[in-house]
């Protein structure tokens, strides 16, 4: 590629002490990258637990460094275009903006996000110091001034750990990022002031836009493949194949992490203590490794943070045989997807129709606020098969709003009242067809509704 090389007015001559006062203008926005590269991998525990996002804690480091890389190149061909000063500023303002942005990030996504804009701005501060360096220094000359680049690297590597742990354990993780806006403004500053007198060396380029996105989009899906590979997806997909005698081998997997199952479990416990304060853990650890873990993850959480709810452990198929056998025994039963979708359904049964089950997605509590989002259905869904016939049993979802109740609202003597009006109804011998016994009294999805909501507005007096 051709590079058009514009002749530069003569630049007034630097003197030492000139060119001392410019790396010193250079070293502050260097400094100040190289200490939030140390602040943040301090704090990160702490932030991925305050997002309760553990297993993606490790983009919110790559997202800087893809877009740093990426941004690398271009600076300098803009600092040949626009001038040393001009670009250092503008790194310094995107660096500032992203730091902001990431102390008041409210998910882990956004986050993620504003580190990859500060990391554009990152770029522009190493990457301008050095080329600041070369137009001021001959050759033989640079190596004492990289020793002052050194000193910044070892200082800001030393303090940063020490000033990342006091923010994130005794005051709050989104200092780490605060801290960069007033140093972003003495840099700021220094720079606009220092570098006035730095010689400009225009050159124009054409600005490689597309390498470097495509350098972003590369190195994304190669760390996508690298952090989910055996953890979110496993590195053996679902598959069917033909093997070399013709037969056919079908391949699933269970995968499992360790924040994943303490994400449920505190989940369990929580739920327990609004119920009768007991949790069923179920699995397959005999025969399973993934059982394996889950029952050493599931003890792990229940000593340190549930000792006040009973845990008992049972084998899955075990746990089938129970409740059948005695299904008062239970209170909570925690188990993985696989488990849990034979379980529900068996459970349902039990009650003698899907109809009388209400069911709950639960989140994870906000940070902030402590509450959950949540979905609150019956476990049969919308039934369309049904739909407008006035058959439905309304048990499963009136049951529905009560869990709402229970546990988004933190209502629980209403929740009680609601489920105590549902079994007296049942008791008072009113059935829909599901669930239609002999000497019992027939009724649709209206009169079941309505004397679900007669004995609610008894029991309330």
């Amino acid at each position: 590629m051709e590079t058009l090389v514009k002749p530069a007015p003569a630049a007034p001559q630097l003197t030492h002490r000139d060119t001392l006062w410019i790396v010193a203008g250079v070293l502050l926005p260097v400094f100040m990258a190289s200490l939030d590269q140390a602040l943040v991998a301090t704090a990160l525990p702490t932030i991925g637990h305050a997002f309760d996002a553990t297993g993606q804690l490790s983009w919110v480091v790559s997202a800087y460094l893809l877009t740093s890389t990426a941004a690398t190149p271009l600076y300098g061909k803009i600092s040949d275009t626009r001038g040393r000063r001009v670009t250092m500023l503008a790194g310094i303002g995107i660096f500032v903006a992203g730091a902001i942005a990431s102390a008041l990030a409210p998910t882990i996504t956004s986050l993620i996000l504003a580190r990859g804009l500060q990391g554009i701005g990152g770029a522009g501060l190493v990457a301008q110091a050095m080329t600041v360096l070369g137009d001021i220094a001959p050759p033989k000359q640079r190596a004492k001034y990289y020793t002052y680049f050194s000193i910044i690297y070892t200082s800001a590597a030393g303090i940063g750990p020490v000033i990342g742990g006091l923010f994130a354990e005794h005051l709050h993780w989104s200092l780490v990022f605060w801290i960069s806006v007033p140093m972003g403004i003495a840099a700021f500053a220094m720079t606009s002031t220092l570098l006035r007198k730095l010689p400009r060396y225009e050159r124009y380029h054409r600005l490689d836009i597309a390498g470097a996105v495509l350098i972003v989009a590369a190195s994304s899906t190669l760390m996508l493949v690298m952090n989910t590979g055996g953890k979110t997806w496993a590195w053996l997909s679902k598959e069917i194949v033909t093997l070399e005698n013709g037969q056919k081998r079908a391949v699933d997997t269970t995968v499992y992490t360790t924040h994943e199952i303490e994400r449920i479990a505190r989940v369990a416990f929580d739920l327990a203590r609004k119920r009768k304060n007991k949790v069923h853990s179920a699995e397959k650890r005999n025969v399973m490794k993934t059982g394996v873990l889950w029952n050493q993850v599931v003890t792990a959480v229940h000593a340190a943070e549930a000792k006040d709810v009973e845990l008992q452990h049972i084998l899955a198929d075990a746990c089938s045989m129970q409740l059948v056998r005695n299904p008062k025994q239970f209170d909570v039963i925690v188990c993985d997807n696989l488990f849990g979708d034979m379980l529900s359904d068996q459970a349902a049964m039990l009650a003698g129709s899907l109809g009388m089950l209400p069911s709950a997605s639960l989140g994870a509590p906000d940070p902030k606020t402590g509450l959950r989002k949540a979905l609150y259905e019956p476990i049969h869904g919308s039934a369309p098969d049904i739909a407008g016939k006035g058959i439905a049993n309304p048990i499963a979802q009136m049951a529905s709003f009560g869990m709402a109740l229970r546990y988004s609202c933190n209502m629980v003597k209403e929740a009680d009242l609601l489920d105590k009006a549902i079994a007296n109804t049942l008791a008072q011998g009113y059935r829909t067809a599901d669930i239609m016994q002999p000497n019992m009294r027939s009724v649709g999805t209206t009169e079941m509704g309505k004397a679900i909501v007669t004995e609610l507005e008894r029991l309330i007096g």
